[in-house]
């Protein structure tokens, strides 16, 4: 288990000094919403991401070679194509992900349109808790599903790896949400830090509760080989191994299509990890299961996977397990 982290410095005043920003960009979007309709706004966002697509050029070089490995001969033209819509898709995002606490809930599922709710309630109905499992597709859109889905009455926590808020509102949001009475993302969501310790994942799920977490992420003790995308690449197996401790049912959450364009969220088949006595066996046969379905997902919406920003990520996925353990747990 990595360290704690180091506790943030102390004002004058003795209060903990987060260092927040004043603004970002981001701002513009979140105090011109709603007076400005959100079309308007992601049309910003998608030419924000264009220019980053020009300017960026060390970025674009390493998307565009991670799209050309995976699409292997496909015309140059639509390694291009599909290299600026990830850029755009990135911006469109970030603003959706920004704009998500203060968007009116028929807004957002006008954004996010949940399909397969009928599979969580039949999840939910066994228990046992359930695993929610999102992915690195569209990554952030899943946080605007547990928002909604928390609208709707359903208890959805979020288990954070790092007590830092990976949401941190800048001082200027902070200021215009508690004018208008409003609280952040991490509040909206449930969020709870449960670093690489899952007691805490096992007592939300020992609730009955609904606990979201991405499980194609690498920071993880123990791997096993899966197919994906052509390759036999090493999966985690920690969201697996919690489900398969716990009893609980296991409910793929995947993102897909593109921002304001298509995107939904897709709640897939519950299942459970099987308690044979080969936990090995057990735990590689749900993870194969998962990325089976991330893989179908991932070739049909190539712009929307965020692991094209890694370099040579297939490639680094075949060799992360290779890091020492404590290189592997830095988040």
């Amino acid at each position: 288990m990595s360290s704690e982290p180091a506790a943030p410095p102390r004002t004058a005043a003795g209060r903990a000094d987060e260092a927040r920003p004043l603004a970002s960009v981001g701002d513009i979007g979140y105090a011109l919403y709603p007076v400005v309709p959100l079309r308007w706004l992601a049309g910003l966002a998608r030419l924000r991401g264009r220019l980053q697509y020009l300017v960026r050029r060390a970025e674009r070089q390493v998307v565009g070679a991670n799209v050309r490995d995976i699409l292997g001969n496909a015309p140059p033209a639509l390694t291009r194509e599909v290299t600026r819509r990830w850029f755009e898709n990135q911006q469109i995002q970030n603003l959706l992900v920004t704009l998500t606490p203060r968007m009116a809930t028929p807004d957002l599922e006008r954004a996010l349109p949940l399909e397969g709710l009928e599979r969580l309630d039949r999840a939910l109905a066994a228990g046992k808790g359930v695993l929610l499992l999102g992915t690195h597709l569209n990554s952030v859109s899943l946080w605007m599903a547990v928002v909604l889905l928390r609208r709707r009455g359903y208890d959805v926590r979020v288990a954070l790896p790092i007590r830092r808020d990976p949401w941190a509102q800048t001082r200027l949001r902070m200021a215009l949400d508690r004018r208008a009475g409003r609280t952040g993302l991490r509040e909206q969501i449930g969020a709870f830090y449960a670093q690489f310790n899952i007691r805490p994942i096992v007592a939300a799920l020992g609730q009955r509760a609904a606990v979201a977490m991405t499980g194609d992420g690498w920071h993880s003790a123990s791997f096993v080989p899966v197919e994906f995308l052509g390759r036999t690449l090493p999966f985690t197996t920690g969201a697996m191994g919690v489900a398969r401790s716990a009893g609980a049912m296991v409910v793929p959450a995947i993102m897909a299509g593109e921002p304001l364009t298509g995107v939904r969220a897709v709640l897939e088949e519950p299942f459970t990890v099987a308690r044979t006595d080969q936990p090995r066996a057990d735990l590689s046969a749900a993870v194969q299961r998962f990325a089976g379905l991330l893989d179908a997902h991932v070739r049909r919406h190539l712009a929307g996977w965020q692991h094209l920003s890694v370099p040579d990520v297939l490639g680094t996925m075949a060799d992360w397990q290779q890091k020492p353990l404590a290189e592997r747990y830095i988040v």
